[in-house]
């Protein structure tokens, strides 16, 4: 999903896709991999030397392969609802008024 002008709209799973594809692609680019994934002379000796670049790097690849799953159900339905903001921006006026008169008093 991303933000449109008319706030939340299905996004197709195929742009999704895309974009990670070119974020591993610019990934590799930026340290002079292939995607057969090996590195080229540009960092190759701090990834093979350093284990702890290596998981800090799998945990970098696992976090950007992350895809964000398809939302549904009821807790989804009230919070796309139309006037869920409204409500939401109502309660969070209604406290500030609240707190301001309460400390006040």
């Amino acid at each position: 999903y991303h933000a449109g002008a008319t706030g939340l709209a299905a996004d197709d799973g195929g742009s999704w896709k895309k974009r990670n594809a070119k974020r591993r692609k610019d990934k590799l680019k930026f340290l002079g991999a292939t995607e057969r994934g090996t590195l080229g002379k540009r960092g190759s000796t701090l990834m093979e030397s350093n284990s702890l670049v290596k998981r800090l790097h799998a945990l970098y690849d696992w976090w950007v392969m992350l895809e964000e799953p398809p939302r549904s159900g009821a807790l989804f339905r009230v919070v796309r609802h139309k006037y869920f903001d409204g409500f939401v921006a109502s309660v969070i006026l209604a406290n500030t008024v609240y707190t301001t008169y309460q400390s006040n008093y």
